[in-house]
């Protein structure tokens, strides 16, 4: 059953639902639904419970404790309730509604999942200062939020407790009348949690909850704009943003229903018996003389610096138990004590004894020095999101190109020469290449400036690439064009062999299978597939068939190396494979071979080399190491620093553990 507030494009009973997406009517049947919820689900959980592992949130945590904020960020506590008015969302099983009384009480972060559960509006906004802990608080939620329904005592009420789901705003333009948040949603989900079918299902039917971190690291126009779309949305929504930008967006146009929940300054208490446990006991004299001041003088530097979750972490990280923390005493202010952790928060990371499981060792020197460009670069573009495939984009990329582009057209017409010179002499083989060279570099140039687009091919492994519907088309084109072409050829008066016919046909049917699968792009533009096929090609693609994981960025990286990498060359084979059988059907099968060699080559260079994202960052980490002295293997490198917890991984992004560190990184030279 479904409320009255959804919108009525999807309508549910005991059988089934019929969604209309693009004029086009599918029937899902409830048991599907709530099948892929729980494939959603179980997804979501392995994700987060990595990376919350790799942010501290396993280990114990430094208090933190919520009010309902004070900045008219909320119109009335009452309309967000059913005391008094229509309830928008039922409380989830198991949790009681929430009361103006309970709600004025506040609470900590294990109280949060009370509020988000039976909260009338459905609407929760968790905001705070800087290093507050605001994403730390989402993504405890989050684990809550699934651990609640994954208790086998809620198995028979599943299908009515969504699957939360955390992703950031970024790519959002809620302006657009053609796109309204169900689609950017989809969009969103697809890109960043594979294997699913029904996503725009299940956000229909609020089988879906929407986190939305950085609401306050979108434009004022874009806040106010996704404020109103989002009231709309048919599925519960939490918004996490510091208090100053939520502000400003409320005050010109209030969230309706919507309750937002400030974090408050961790006690100090709190941070001295979060630093006592970390300590061997008992404490050395330094410590006891900075707990003693963080009890008796609340307003010294350490004690306001260590009113937020962040710091009071750094300080245990960048200080072991025997560290000269005495040298925090002499600092005037709390963002001096900030600073000055954050500034010693590498060097702690990568001199920490025993070092984290499966991390390299790394200099100090050598990590902050390639944490510092980074956190330029990015600066340098106004965004916090590290996406891998955009590095190739980084000043130095043109004299790169070239680079690659002449090695590439060195080792082309080296082959050429050599595959043809001894049919056709050496120079008629050296124009045979530059004729091949030359109609291959307005291809290359068209993959070329694709190599740095936002939205990079992704995928959840070779099932989603090479799907089974995919391969069984590509069986069907083989023989099919295998079939025709001997009996062409036998009444033309050309009989060949079988086999060589089937030889024949393989390139179409390797063709069948890339073009219904996700590879189209790399034989778009070949002669198996001609580039008006382009968006045919596209069109072509099926629904996700395989099984649902969240797409992290070292995801994407084995995605473009395992995957991109083998099947660019083996579309250049398929090619270089239709026109050396064709060739040796009149003229021998050693000049078909070398002329197959010949035009597959160029291919598979063009499709496996110049086009492939991961080869041009793997080329630019070169030049990085050479000028900027930077570690050769890049993503190695923020694999390890993501396993030091300096980084954590946002979807496919890298983002620095808290924008401060960024900012301070990129400041000092």
């Amino acid at each position: 059953m479904i409320n009255n507030f959804f919108r009525p494009a999807v309508v549910l009973n005991g059988h089934g639902s019929q969604a209309e997406i693009h004029h086009t009517t599918v029937t899902i049947t409830e048991s599907e639904l709530d099948r892929a919820a729980n494939e959603l689900a179980d997804a979501v959980g392995k994700h987060w419970h990595t990376e919350a592992d790799s942010r501290g949130l396993l280990k114990s945590q430094v208090p933190v404790h919520w009010q309902v904020s004070r900045h008219r960020l909320t119109t009335r506590v009452a309309a967000a309730m059913a005391e008094r008015g229509p309830r928008r969302f039922p409380p989830l099983p198991g949790v009681a509604p929430v009361t103006e009384k309970s709600l004025r009480a506040g609470g900590d972060l294990t109280d949060l999942h009370r509020v988000y559960g039976g909260l009338a509006s459905g609407r929760l906004m968790i905001v705070g200062p800087a290093a507050a802990g605001k994403t730390s608080a989402a993504v405890v939620l989050l684990r809550a939020a699934l651990d609640h329904r994954a208790n086998p005592a809620r198995a028979p009420y599943k299908s009515g407790i969504p699957v939360p789901v955390l992703v950031t705003l970024d790519g959002w333009a809620p302006g657009d009348e053609r796109k309204d948040v169900v689609d950017w949603a989809v969009e969103r989900l697809s890109r960043e949690h594979k294997g699913h079918r029904y996503l725009r299902q299940l956000l229909d039917t609020g089988r879906i909850a929407l986190f939305l971190d950085g609401f306050d690291e979108v434009g004022e126009e874009v806040r106010a704009l996704a404020v109103a779309a989002l009231e709309s949305a048919p599925f519960r929504v939490v918004l996490v943003s510091r208090t100053e930008e939520a502000s400003d967006t409320a005050g010109r146009e209030l969230p309706a229903g919507a309750v937002a929940l400030e974090l408050k300054p961790v006690r100090p208490a709190d941070a001295a018996a979060c630093l006592l446990d970390s300590l061997d006991d008992p404490a050395p004299a330094a410590w006891q003389k900075l707990v003693r001041q963080l009890l008796e003088e609340p307003d010294s530097a350490v004690a306001g610096a260590l009113a937020d979750p962040l710091t009071v972490s750094l300080l245990v990280e960048v200080y072991a138990p025997d560290g000269p923390v005495e040298k925090l005493f002499g600092l005037a202010g709390p963002d001096a004590v900030r600073d000055h952790l954050l500034d010693h928060a590498v060097a702690a990371a990568y001199t920490r004894k025993p070092r984290p499981r499966g991390c390299r060792p790394y200099s100090p020197e050598t990590a902050e020095r390639t944490l510092r460009h980074l956190a330029a670069r990015l600066t340098e573009e106004d965004t916090r999101e590290l996406r891998w495939w955009r590095i190739p984009s980084w000043p130095g990329r043109r004299s790169r190109a070239w680079i690659t582009g002449t090695a590439v057209t060195v080792v082309y017409l080296t082959v050429v020469v050599l595959a043809l010179a001894p049919w056709i002499g050496p120079l008629w083989a050296a124009g045979a290449a530059l004729m091949g060279w030359t109609l291959g570099t307005l291809d290359a140039g068209i993959r070329i400036s694709r190599l740095h687009h936002e939205k990079q091919l992704t995928s959840a492994g070779w099932r989603d690439v090479l799907p089974l519907l995919a391969i069984t088309g590509g069986l069907f084109d083989w023989i099919t064009v295998t079939g025709l072409t001997w009996l062409v050829l036998r009444f033309a008066g050309h009989p060949q062999s079988l086999l060589q016919c089937c030889l024949l046909g393989l390139p179409y049917g390797f063709g069948g299978v890339l073009l219904r699968g996700r590879a189209a792009d790399l034989v778009v533009r070949t002669i198996v597939a001609p580039f008006p096929l382009a968006r045919f090609a596209r069109d072509m693609i099926p629904e996700l068939e395989t099984e649902t994981r969240v797409l992290g960025p070292r995801d994407v990286w084995r995605h473009h190396t395992r995957m991109l990498f083998p099947l660019g060359l083996l579309a250049g084979g398929a090619v270089g494979l239709y026109a050396g059988g064709l060739a040796a059907m009149s003229n021998g099968a050693g000049f078909g071979l070398a002329l197959g060699v010949a035009i597959g080559s160029g291919h598979a260079l063009i499709a496996g080399v110049l086009s492939n994202a991961a080869v041009a960052t793997a080329l630019t980490a070169v030049q990085l190491s050479v000028r900027e002295g930077t570690p050769l293997r890049l993503m190695t490198f923020l694999d390890d620093a993501h396993r030091r917890g300096l980084l954590r991984a946002s979807g496919p992004a890298y983002e620095f553990r808290h924008v401060r560190l960024q900012e301070r990184l990129a400041r000092r030279p």
